[in-house]
């Protein structure tokens, strides 16, 4: 009996504790007015002990480990988490993607309830062409995807004046003008050869690009330039001449490469001068001159 009424008694104290320490303008405002059921204006107990704020949790993953995670309040910023690591050389990284394959929008978001969203890194196999020097020495790369196929076209590197690249070669040292990539890398060498460089000045023409012949190698006759108000001739060397009477000539000397100063590189015809009309001279009037017989009376 003593036992319950200590309980009762502690439960007593314990209510008029927790109404002392409430603000009357809050009872009045969940209290009944009697005869009624209108409330009274004031704080209410709700205002006092706010209700958890909606978040939803990014969880951005790497494999098993997470990589990253925020967690944001309706309109907060979701920020990309950056690029993790892929593990291997022959892996990408192309982007993160939920359970249903849906990647995140980055920017302010909208959150209405408490969730949990995860986000998985993805990756694709990858493939490198090395192109390397005569050293061994990387010196241009290109990627792609297994299947790919990488061309040859357009890729060099600096060599000598009188050098040039002529090709690449495979491992088996052949010679080609692109690459399959099969579930692994490349690697192309440079062939290089020694030669000579002719060059073109059109003279004001259109442009003519410069062309490299082998060491011993026979000339080719390049596009004719175009000019308004010229004709084209021939090609006339300025210091060095591959041949006299024609192409088709072995190359046994360097063409000097740069500006050469103005030659007859681009000999035409002129166009036809037209004469200068010259305005005839006003003629003075003619003075009369006296006959014999007149003279002769005077």
């Amino acid at each position: 009996m003593k036992t319950k009424l200590r309980k009762l008694l502690a439960l007593l104290m314990t209510l008029a504790m927790f109404i002392s320490s409430v603000p009357t303008t809050a009872l009045a405002a969940v209290v009944p007015y009697p005869g009624g059921t209108e409330t009274g204006s004031g704080i209410s107990l709700r205002s006092i002990v706010k209700p958890p704020v909606a978040t939803t949790t990014y969880v951005f993953m790497n494999g098993t480990e997470e990589f990253a995670r925020q967690i944001l309040k309706d309109g907060q910023t979701l920020n990309n988490p950056g690029t993790p690591d892929a593990g291997s050389a022959n892996k990408e990284f192309t982007g993160w993607r939920d359970g249903d394959n849906n990647a995140p929008t980055f920017g302010a978001v909208t959150v209405t309830e408490t969730k949990t969203i995860t986000y998985h890194a993805q990756f694709a196999d990858v493939y490198f062409v090395f192109f390397t020097n005569e050293k061994g020495e990387v010196m241009v790369t290109k990627k792609g995807a297994n299947g790919d196929t990488i061309s040859t076209e357009g890729v060099t590197y600096p060599v000598g004046n009188e050098q040039s690249i002529v090709g690449w070669k495979d491992a088996s040292g052949n010679l080609v003008s692109s690459v399959t990539l099969n579930g692994s890398d490349v690697t192309l060498t440079a062939r290089v050869e020694n030669g000579h460089w002719i060059t073109y000045d059109s003279q004001g023409g259109t442009y003519v690009a410069p062309a490299f012949v082998k060491g011993n190698g026979t000339t080719t006759a390049p596009a004719a330039p175009t000019r308004p108000g010229y004709t084209f001739r021939h090609p006339m060397p300025i210091r060095a001449t591959p041949s006299s009477t024609g192409w088709k000539t072995p190359m046994t000397m360097s063409i000097p490469t740069g500006n050469p100063k103005p030659g007859p590189a681009l000999p035409a015809r002129r166009p036809a001068r037209r004469r200068r009309a010259i305005p005839a001279s006003p003629r003075r009037p003619l003075r009369s001159r006296p006959s014999r017989a007149t003279a002769r009376r005077s």
